[in-house]
């Protein structure tokens, strides 16, 4: 009896162990995302500035032209 009693807790100390160990590697797993998010977040940003910025540049070079060809 006392042995089974031994047993039992032994097994309820694993399932615990592997229940904190998978529950560790969700949390972590799930900070990895929210931090891919963010990147993603950050680069969408970003591009969106790189596309505003290109057509500020193209604009430019259309005025620019249009001045050298005044001259």
């Amino acid at each position: 009896m006392k042995e089974q009693v031994s047993d039992l807790e032994q097994k309820i100390t694993q399932l615990k162990e592997e229940l904190e160990k998978e529950r560790n590697e969700k949390q972590s797993s799930l900070q990895h995302v929210e931090k891919l998010k963010t990147e993603n977040d950050n680069l969408t940003k970003q591009t969106e500035r790189f596309k505003e910025r290109a057509k500020n540049l193209r604009n430019e070079n259309k005025y620019l032209k249009k001045q050298l060809a005044q001259f």
